[in-house]
């Protein structure tokens, strides 16, 4: 799957849930979620003020790699200079850390710069007056990791602002048996939103950059049968599931654990008409309360197919589950907006052990 990585983070209340939602992606944070005031209003990630290293996407280590990956993210400018995105690799001998690119906001002249090592030449930038402060923007940077061919090449809002030719001497790889990673940071202050990164490993449309992108939360709107479980309080299920994740005693639903206990919900529609949808998700959250062995998974139903997320086993503590799909599994072709608009979304207890 060449889409590795997307989130808006609006189905998130802090990091830690974001980190969990991601296994293997999310490393570090020196930041927060904001519950509002992101790039279509929703969730988004604040940097600290002085954190250099805000890990989004964490290391995606190749060693001497020849493919490309796209980093995109939308990023709030303000009027101070914040880091956008750093490139490192590090060496296991000695575990030395070295920087081989950073993108960089630059506040004063309200453009975006590229440079080659730690701050060391300024090799591209935007034209001054850009990106103006005090608005979202959408940056997307490709990098190549081989030794002998490595670059790297930055878009903001659509436009080129820069690119290595190959076989140059501005290879992105210090040397040999380094293991390379890319960091998205955002310093300063400075807030991102609508991420994704993008491996060369499979076919059109998700083996390059994808351009300006948005990535939108559905949320549930009524019950749509079956909805076996028990709300917490009231009458309407969806009500239950409607807010962001993490475990809400006062609002929640109760499930036996017997097999096809189910819950099916409705979603709002997709505003606009996308060019191309690339994926969907299911993101929830659950805990047992049984002493017993219990498994459980999502389900996805489209024009009356029946697809089925990951079996997993819930225990005592929050655990939060997303499962993708790239395609249309009824049809395994690019989603369409029909197809989204008419989704059905739930949770099934499957067969306990």
């Amino acid at each position: 799957m060449a889409l590795v990585f997307w989130d808006g983070l609006d189905s998130y209340n802090n990091t830690t849930e974001l980190s969990a939602a991601h296994p293997g992606y999310i490393g570090e944070f020196g930041a927060a979620i904001n519950g509002t005031g992101g790039r279509w209003g929703g969730r988004h990630i604040v940097a600290a003020s002085t954190s250099f290293w805000e890990r989004y996407t964490n290391s995606i280590q190749l060693i001497d790699d020849t493919s490309d990956i796209w980093k995109g993210f939308a990023f709030w400018s303000r009027p101070e200079s914040g880091y956008l995105l750093v490139s490192r690799s590090i060496s296991p001998a000695n575990n030395n850390i070295y920087t081989q690119a950073v993108v960089h906001y630059n506040g004063s002249k309200q453009n975006v710069e590229v440079y080659r090592g730690n701050y060391e030449v300024l090799i591209g930038e935007s034209a001054n007056g850009s990106c103006l402060a005090g608005r979202w923007h959408f940056c997307e940077i490709r990098h190549n990791m081989s030794q002998t061919t490595g670059g790297i090449e930055v878009w903001v809002d659509n436009v080129q602002i820069y690119t290595t030719p190959l076989n140059s001497n501005t290879q992105m790889h210090l040397g040999p048996n380094n293991i390379d990673f890319i960091n998205l940071a955002c310093g300063n202050f400075m807030a991102t939103d609508d991420i994704y990164v993008v491996d060369s490993s499979g076919l059109l449309p998700f083996n390059g950059r994808l351009g300006d992108v948005r990535m939108y939360s559905m949320t549930p709107i009524n019950d749509a049968n079956p909805n076996n479980g028990t709300p917490s309080t009231g009458f309407l299920h969806y009500d239950m599931v409607n807010e962001p994740l993490g475990w809400d005693s006062s609002d929640n639903i109760a499930l036996l654990n017997q097999a096809d206990q189910e819950e099916r919900f409705g979603l709002d529609p997709l505003p606009g008409l996308p060019n191309t949808i690339f994926s969907t998700a299911i993101v929830y959250t659950s805990r047992k309360s049984d002493t017993g062995p219990a498994k459980m998974h999502s389900v996805l139903y489209v024009d009356g197919y029946i697809s089925n997320g990951e079996i997993y086993a819930p225990t005592s503590s929050d655990s939060i589950r997303r499962d993708e799909w790239l395609l249309n599994p009824d049809t395994n072709a690019p989603w369409e907006l029909e197809d989204i608009n008419t989704l059905r979304i739930g949770v099934r207890v499957d067969t306990p052990e």
